[in-house]
């Protein structure tokens, strides 16, 4: 019984060890996204006028390809959209990312732009409920602070507790 109770707690621990180096992981990856989506923005030099949009693309050495949607506020620029994706695994090319996004573009008054604070990047955890069969896909999605986001994940392991969830998209629109 003693040996038991050690074993769960030694499991536990070590359990505990990898979601946090897994979190860690994840929170430096949406650091690094944070950082190019800021450079990115820096990069673009000032707009025409206020209300000026411009679309901005970046592909990384790995493929993942990120799309920024932007308007110049007379100041700077503004996120109104992003979408991150690896096209080896997006099977579908926008959908509600699309819809979303041409919402709030016919809403949108380019003569007085909202001011608009950077969204920050979160940390949405992977789908974990069972059954899980390989090259399943999943998504989630919810709004927070004046922002829509959504992740996908593909299964690139195996069955049921084998599975590994990989990400394959991370969306975001600001709300109208």
């Amino acid at each position: 019984m003693v040996l038991t109770m050690r074993a769960l707690l030694i499991l536990a621990f070590v359990a505990s060890g990898l979601l946090l180096t897994d979190s860690l992981a994840t929170t430096s990856r949406l650091d690094r996204l944070q950082t190019t989506i800021g450079e990115m923005l820096a990069s673009n030099g000032p707009g025409s006028f206020p209300g000026d949009r411009a679309e901005l693309y970046r592909s990384s050495d790995s493929g993942w390809e990120i799309r920024l949607i932007i308007l110049w506020d007379g100041e700077g620029w503004q996120l109104l959209a992003a979408r991150l994706h690896h096209p080896e695994w997006i099977t579908v090319e926008d959908g509600p990312w699309r819809e979303r996004l041409d919402d709030l573009l016919a809403g949108l008054d380019r003569d007085a732009p909202t001011d608009r604070p950077l969204p920050e990047l979160l940390e949405i955890p992977a789908p974990t409920f069972l059954p899980a069969f390989p090259d399943e896909q999943r998504g989630r999605s919810f709004s927070f602070e004046g922002y829509w986001y959504e992740a996908h994940w593909i299964n690139t392991g195996g069955l049921d507790f084998n599975a590994e969830w990989t990400l394959r998209s991370y969306d975001l629109v600001a709300l109208p």
